[in-house]
């Protein structure tokens, strides 16, 4: 028989934790396992049982659909390359500087 292993490396526990500002032995506790298995898992070294998935979910306070989605920013980027695709040269070029200029606004 074949087996076949998936990687979670695209699992959203790491961002929606640190959203949370929990730390990993914080999570581990809520659902008693080790803060190095957490490590694992959101390195994408261990792959989570569905039970441990749905676990880890409940302890984030969200749905075990949101593990597995696209983060806001992901989201957000992926609308931005959209909206460029359709316009011109000229026209990218000054949505580059005007979005240069905000991210220099915000550095200083």
């Amino acid at each position: 028989m074949l087996s076949i292993k998936l990687r979670f490396r695209m699992l959203r526990i790491r961002e929606i934790r640190k959203n949370q500002n929990m730390n990993q032995e914080t999570l581990a506790a809520k659902i008693g396992m080790s803060q190095s298995n957490i490590s694992e898992i959101e390195n994408g070294i261990h792959n989570p049982t569905l039970q441990t998935l749905a676990r880890i979910a409940h302890a984030l306070n969200c749905e075990l659909s949101e593990l597995f989605s696209e983060s806001p920013r992901e989201q957000n980027t992926q609308r931005i390359i959209e909206a460029l695709s359709v316009l011109d040269d000229e026209e990218r070029e000054k949505i580059a500087a005007i979005a240069e200029m905000i991210a220099a606004a915000k550095q200083s």
